[in-house]
């Protein structure tokens, strides 16, 4: 498990700085602030959306890549399941919060373990859907899994995400 545990807090930081990289393209090719300063409006909160969209977007993606390259042949247990995604969002949530550290903000250990809070929490979600979605199933064994889209667990992963940062703008 030494390796797969690298690969995947490998993935999920290429999965944040792919992110990082989109985020930053975004803003540079449109008039949207990067810089929220303080005020609110509906502009600040298209950008939240915006961040929200592209971070879970680039999380489902690069987990799901992960998944179809290397449990193509293998039935994961729920705990493998969860551990994966944790796994995953640590390395999500390690590239977010260095940056987060290093800009000039008062230091307070809430907004960093919040950060990786709702990387780590939004990836194990992916990784529990797409795992248990990936398994083979065998012929004899009864469909008790209910299917719902990933477009439904995607909504809700940015739903989450848009109020955490909300909550970040208003509370810190």
């Amino acid at each position: 498990m030494y390796l797969p545990s690298i690969t995947l807090v490998v993935f999920g930081a290429l999965a944040a700085s792919f992110a990082l990289l989109l985020e930053l393209l975004v803003a540079s090719l449109s008039s949207v602030p990067i810089a929220l300063e303080g005020k609110f409006s509906f502009m600040v909160l298209l950008v939240i959306v915006g961040i929200a969209i592209i971070e879970e977007m680039s999380k489902y993606i690069f987990l799901r890549q992960y998944v179809r390259r290397f449990f193509t042949h293998t039935n994961p247990t729920l705990q493998t399941s969860l551990i994966l995604g944790a796994l995953f969002g640590t390395g999500f949530a390690a590239i977010e919060t260095a940056i987060a550290a290093a800009m000039p903000l008062p230091y307070s250990p809430l907004p960093f373990l919040a950060t990786a809070s709702i990387h780590i929490t939004t990836s194990v979600a992916f990784a529990v859907f797409l795992l248990t979605s990936a398994a083979p199933r065998q012929s004899d064994a009864p469909a008790v899994r209910q299917h719902f889209p990933a477009s439904w667990l995607i909504a809700s992963a940015i739903l989450l995400h848009t109020l955490y940062n909300l909550a970040i703008i208003f509370l810190f």
